[in-house]
């Protein structure tokens, strides 16, 4: 699913079914650790800091077309780098907020400027719809990890 204004009420209702103690189904994460997670990823789209571009020709026109379009979803139990799974600044609630707040901004930027050019770091440089995209099946991804 595609992170959209229109698609964003399916995405907080999942949201709002999140619990601070909700136990993951694969992987390690906590909930408020996973918010923290996918916060990192609005940041970088919305430029409060910069990433360093190290996206390879296979990541960017092989792996990046079979997540968004061919695989069913992103893959279980992938070790993502601990520069990208940042310990919450705060609780459960906080990190709710934060990522409520921020997926927001990052909807208004992406329908403002769909054509704007952001970098990925493992997929290079995108436009703001395909990070919608990307994001969206993301999210979905962690959601599923904690089974809302």
């Amino acid at each position: 699913m595609i992170l959209t204004r229109e698609n964003w009420p399916a995405f907080q209702q999942r949201l709002d079914r999140l619990q601070p103690d909700s136990q993951p189904q694969w992987g390690s994460l906590s909930p408020a650790k996973m918010l923290a997670h996918l916060t990192f990823f609005f940041e970088t789209a919305l430029g409060k800091f910069d990433v360093k571009d190290e996206s390879t020709f296979f990541s960017r026109n092989v792996i990046l077309f079979l997540l968004l379009y061919v695989m069913p979803g992103f893959p279980k139990n992938v070790k993502a780098p601990e520069t990208i799974t940042p310990e919450p600044d705060s609780d459960f609630e906080a990190e709710r907020a934060k990522f409520e707040r921020l997926a927001q901004a990052f909807i208004d930027l992406t329908n403002k400027e769909p054509n704007r050019i952001i970098t990925h770091m493992f997929f290079g440089p995108m436009t703001l719809r395909t990070n919608s995209r990307l994001l969206g099946l993301h999210i979905n991804h962690h959601f599923k990890q904690f089974g809302v």
